[in-house]
């Protein structure tokens, strides 16, 4: 038996304060086994967890994100009116250059010829006008005009030159990428409302197949990758799953 110092306030107490050997006086061989052997409270107790497996991320929640996400950025797209005023005062430019070259000599020479070439100035000069009154009919006139310059063209001449030809084009291109932006947009506000219901149920609502709904993907041009996957995703992730309201076999 060891005897204590006067500074000492038995061994178990030393030793859980942290008292050493060669600081203290106390008999430490039977306070270290009683320690280690005496229950733990609770919020020291080492317990053996074992690893959650990984949660599988909701179908019908990624859905509804994935969603909500497109529909933002679709919407953002059919709204920025930009793109396409810029490319119908880029066609007014090329329209007066054109005229200039129409009114050159050797340019409608003949009556046929002066006569189409009136036509075709005259739809053009109402398609510009149109548009700058927000006429959704603006860009039927202008694809009247094109198709009466191809026309022109496969009879033997071109009444349009080919600067003010990718003109109007680029203009019709604008008008159909938006047109099918905002179908592809209405579709998924159609899965975020209807999520988890099953593709293959809504294909049927629209009266759509899933390669329709493919092309309709490809005709927005979507030069956004991050937004077209995500498009892609809204109305093809319940494929995989093959449920419906009813709870039968989707069939896109």
């Amino acid at each position: 038996f060891l005897l204590r110092s006067s500074s000492c306030i038995g061994p178990s107490l030393c030793l859980a304060m942290g008292a050493s050997d060669s600081s203290c006086k106390c008999d430490f061989s039977d306070a270290r086994d009683s320690l280690e052997n005496a229950p733990k409270r609770q919020d020291e107790q080492a317990e053996t967890v074992e690893p959650m497996a990984a949660l599988k991320p909701d179908p019908v929640e990624k859905g509804r994100k994935a969603a909500v996400f497109a529909i933002n950025k679709l919407q953002a797209l059919v709204s920025d009116t930009k793109a396409m005023k810029e490319s119908w005062s880029t066609l007014r430019k090329e329209l007066e250059t054109q005229k200039i070259v129409w009114s050159s000599p050797g340019i409608g020479k003949d009556a046929r010829t002066a006569g189409a070439v009136a036509m075709l100035q005259s739809k053009l000069e109402l398609a510009i006008a149109m548009s700058e009154m927000d006429d959704p009919s603006a860009v039927d006139a202008l694809k009247e005009a094109l198709q009466r310059s191809k026309a022109a063209d496969s009879a033997g001449g071109p009444l349009m030159n080919k600067t003010i030809t990718t003109a109007a084009e680029k203009v019709v291109q604008a008008k159909l990428n938006n047109d099918a932006r905002t179908e592809l947009m209405e579709l998924c506000t159609l899965f975020r409302d209807k999520v988890g219901v099953g593709s293959g149920q809504v294909f049927a609502e629209k009266g759509m197949k899933q390669k329709d709904v493919e092309d309709l993907i490809k005709r927005c041009h979507l030069t956004d990758t991050k937004l077209a996957t995500h498009c892609k995703l809204v109305v093809f992730s319940e494929l995989s799953t093959g449920v419906t309201a009813k709870g039968g076999e989707a069939k896109p």
